[in-house]
């Protein structure tokens, strides 16, 4: 057993009218039992002048700080990981042909993003006959710098969660896996469902807080609130604990040294 002795935190909401807050708690994790969790990183990071679709959400300038998010803090965390022989496992979006614009799940985005959930998920290297296909205007094109490469796991979802109907549990559970460092988009969609339904699976969560954001309401920002930062705290609260990436590279060169060549931020 390769054991990592992680420095991370949680929340801690106790005792009443004056919680204690943020705690610093050190742990060990088996190495041999961890991977670490991409979720839905497309769409960030790709070199100035990249014609793909935004998010219905997003324009230019909405996008930057998760392309900055994508390749200061995920990017690196990936590369460690590849390098100290983590198993690396992506789970994104994706349109099986499941008439998934008539299902609650896309009628709710329809009504929210004003978009056809099947066309804007579509992707250009599937069957056609399982997935809806498109070979242009894609918005769940992948940056290279945060691409799967071989070696690495890719798990398609359909709704929030990577786990509803796939097979990201078996996976899993067949590499024998118990901690998931997790990292992606959004904290406060895909992300968080994902990690819900891996704590609910019994999987240890170690968050890395700084290589995930949350779609941001104007009306928020607008008087000092964040709620990426809450999301975050809720997630320490209630699911597990979060590092920084700094502290997850850190962890990698233990492993291997050749890590300490990563720059983080």
């Amino acid at each position: 057993m390769r054991t990592l002795k992680v420095k991370g935190r949680y929340y801690q909401l106790y005792p009443p009218k004056r919680f204690k807050g943020s705690i610093q708690d050190e742990f060990e994790v088996d190495f041999d039992r961890s991977a670490l969790l991409v979720v839905d990183v497309y769409g960030h990071g790709f070199p100035q002048g990249h014609k793909g679709r935004d998010h219905p959400s997003f324009d230019e300038e909405a996008n930057k700080p998760w392309d900055d998010v994508t390749l200061k803090y995920i990017r690196p965390a990936i590369e460690a990981s590849r390098l100290a022989g983590m198993p690396v496992v992506y789970t994104h979006n994706s349109s099986p042909r499941i008439e998934l614009n008539r299902s609650e799940f896309g009628k709710q985005l329809a009504r929210s993003l004003k978009c056809d959930i099947e066309e804007l998920m579509a992707e250009d290297g599937v069957d056609p006959l399982e997935y809806v296909y498109r070979d242009h205007d894609l918005f769940l094109k992948i940056a290279p710098a945060v691409a799967p490469q071989p070696g690495d796991y890719y798990i398609r979802k359909h709704f929030y969660s990577g786990f509803k109907d796939t097979r990201l549990d078996t996976l899993l559970r067949n590499m024998d896996i118990k901690t998931l460092f997790c990292v992606g988009f959004d904290a406060s969609v895909c992300l968080f469902c994902t990690i819900i339904d891996a704590w609910e699976l019994n999987y240890e969560i170690v968050l890395l807080r700084d290589a995930c954001l949350a779609i941001e309401i104007p009306e928020d920002t607008d008087i000092g609130y964040s709620f990426t930062q809450r999301i975050i705290k809720w997630i320490e609260a209630m699911l597990g604990r979060s590092i920084e990436t700094q502290h997850f590279v850190d962890l990698m060169t233990t492993i291997e040294p050749r890590v300490t060549e990563i720059t983080v931020g």
